[in-house]
């Protein structure tokens, strides 16, 4: 217990730290649908790129420029494939996460593990997001907004987003209540 304002913190006044090791995975992974919606937005993406490179090197007649563009064409296709046949499913089969009362971890990444760990207390709003193809699909990015930074979750079917933001809240109002209840119970403010 903290006895003065500036006294050091006391072992049991500190936060209780997550059990997981750093880069652990998650509990719950991303749904197969989450991979169709990374898949588009890379052609999404390439496509028109693609095109309007082509287009440009079809228009002007110069023979180093329409060849550079011609050879970008030819290297954002090949980027766009890559991402289609290996980045996205690796993407996909490296994200999982875990949502309590208590916190939200997620993990992600192959090569470069990040992982997350917000506290629950820390958050300040949860919105959950739905693109055009996300509703489409069933799915939803759940975005959280806490005190230091923002972090989403997703994408994921929309009931589970629906779920997560719940099970965020529930937690963000028990620990307000608890925070009301010790105020009170130290005096501090009026019942």
């Amino acid at each position: 217990m903290l006895d003065h304002p500036n006294a050091a913190p006391s072992p049991e006044d500190a936060p209780a730290a997550s059990a997981r090791p750093a880069g652990d995975a998650g509990v719950t992974r991303l749904p197969r649908l989450a991979l169709r919606v990374w898949q588009a937005t890379t052609c999404a993406t390439a496509l028109p790129i693609a095109a309007v490179l082509a287009a440009v090197a079809l228009w002007w007649d110069h023979p180093v420029g329409g060849t550079v563009l011609w050879i970008l064409v030819a290297l954002t296709a090949a980027v766009a494939l890559a991402d289609l046949a290996v980045v996205n499913r690796v993407r996909h089969r490296s994200y999982s996460y875990t949502v309590d009362e208590d916190e939200v971890y997620i993990a992600k990444g192959a090569l470069v593990r990040h992982t997350v760990d917000v506290a629950v207390p820390q958050v300040l709003s949860v919105h959950v997001v739905r693109g055009p193809l996300q509703r489409a699909l069933g799915l939803a990015t759940v975005r959280f907004v806490s005190v230091v930074d923002a972090e989403s979750l997703g994408p994921v079917e929309l009931a589970e987003a629906q779920r997560v933001k719940e099970v965020v809240l529930r937690g963000l109002a028990a620990r307000r209540q608890e925070s009301a209840t010790a105020l009170v119970a130290a005096g501090e403010v009026a019942p």
